[in-house]
């Protein structure tokens, strides 16, 4: 065989129930000139056996087994073993569309770009009773089917965009030697590997193609883990010291990444156990603290709503996380004295109270999010469906509708109620 266009790196830690399924999709490709190198990080169930019986059938499959060392070990290993131009991931517990490499090559060699991504869908469920929801990278067009320079969109990196569903350009990767942080387990590595790609990279370009899909319903962590937090604090803290030791780069992007480091702080506050939360706040007041102090901190990057969290965490975070607590406690009384809710907002209010729901357990009176215009909008969000406010007539009279909206948009989202005739609809307190 030649030499494979593109290299695709399986990482396989005890995935056996979904490792054939994502196998049989890369050996699969219609582009055929690939090579599929996987990386058994010591499996202890039946993965390195099905690993070795792909390998023996196709002479594309190469296999790694090593010891556990964790994710990053394991992705650093597979793209030093890459020959091929591109480098592609494919989580192994995840599947992509046959066309997926062979479109993906073609747009990076016509356009002569570092990395192309796409779209992707989370996947729910199995056989018939699987369920795609796709996801877009962003909801601005115009950012799709166009190359840019990185450095002339610093935004995107608010953005979710995962380090898989794409293909990367070898030579770019090891020229500037980037490479997954080496941590324990499989936590977080993703977001310096993607931080550091991104603003390397001088041609980037998205498609709005969907080839991805990336399984939500295999659960591999506890929340209840310390340690959880040591990884997403060690894999920031991975990211700020390589932009310190670019200077360039640190000037250009250190604005952003203190936003960057908000989603993923965030985020990992909102899923740790509510014995943690106190003392991972008062970690990142004096993280919040420290970037102010040195001026690394651009509030104004933030929206109304990310403001005022950043700010109530760098005042006061056992404030904030009293607030907080007490928000699942605000919303059940709110809906009470309702049979019916309807979350009128899918963004991260909606989320907030999606999950005051679920902590006070009225989760069961939930109809689903609404919005204005399905057109902008995904059809589902952590797994609630979402359907415009006009097709939910048939709850106006019996259903408390929560506006759960910046304030910027809440007058208008009023009327649109008040349009519709919904006659319980509920604002929530002013932050």
């Amino acid at each position: 065989m030649t030499k494979p266009l593109v290299s695709v790196i399986v990482p396989v830690y005890n995935t056996e129930k979904y490792l054939k399924e994502c196998l049989d999709s890369v050996v699969n490709q219609t582009l055929k000139n690939i090579e599929i190198i996987c990386v058994d990080d010591g499996s202890t169930d039946s993965s390195a056996n099905i690993l070795d019986q792909y390998a023996a059938n196709d002479n594309r499959v190469r296999v790694i087994h090593k010891k556990n060392t964790g994710y990053g070990h394991s992705m650093n290993i597979g793209m030093d073993a890459a020959t091929g131009e591109y480098l592609a991931i494919v989580e192994s517990d995840d599947y992509i569309e046959p066309e997926m490499l062979e479109t993906l090559y073609h747009i990076a060699v016509r356009e002569n770009v570092d990395i192309v991504k796409a779209d992707f869908a989370h996947v729910y469920g199995d056989g018939d009773n699987r369920f795609k929801q796709v996801c877009k990278l962003f909801w601005d067009e115009s950012i799709y089917n166009k190359v840019f320079n990185p450095a002339d969109m610093k935004d995107i990196l608010k953005s979710y965009v995962a380090h898989w569903a794409g293909i990367y350009r070898k030579e770019f990767i090891r020229n500037n030697n980037i490479k997954f942080n080496v941590t324990p387990g499989a936590s977080y590595q993703d977001a310096g590997f993607w931080f550091k790609a991104f603003v390397l990279a001088s041609k980037i370009y998205f498609s709005d193609h969907v080839f991805y899909m990336y399984r939500q319903d295999n659960p591999n962590s506890s929340v209840k883990s310390k340690g959880k937090i040591d990884c997403i604090c060690a894999e920031l803290q991975f990211i700020y010291n390589f932009l310190k030791e670019n200077p360039s780069l640190y000037k250009r992007f250190i604005c952003i990444y203190h936003y960057y480091k908000y989603g993923h702080y965030m985020f990992t506050y909102n899923r740790i156990a509510n014995e943690l939360k106190q003392d991972f706040l008062r970690r990142y007041q004096a993280e919040l603290l420290e970037a102010s102090r040195k001026s690394e901190l651009d509030l104004e990057i933030f929206n109304n709503h990310e403001k005022y969290v950043v700010q109530m965490i760098m005042s006061d975070p056992d404030a904030f996380y009293r607030k907080d607590s007490e928000f699942p406690n605000y919303i059940n009384e709110l809906v009470d004295a309702f049979s019916k809710v309807i979350i009128y907002g899918a963004g991260m209010k909606g989320k907030q109270v999606l999950n005051a729901l679920k902590q006070s357990e009225t989760i069961d009176k939930l109809v689903c999010f609404a919005v204005t215009d399905l057109k902008n909008n995904p059809p589902m969000v952590e797994g609630v469906i979402v359907k415009e406010i006009g097709d939910l007539v048939e709850y106006r009279e019996s259903a408390a509708v929560i506006v759960a909206v910046t304030d910027v948009y809440r007058d208008e989202m009023l009327k649109t109620l008040k349009y519709y005739n919904f006659e319980h609809p509920i604002l929530l307190r002013q932050e």
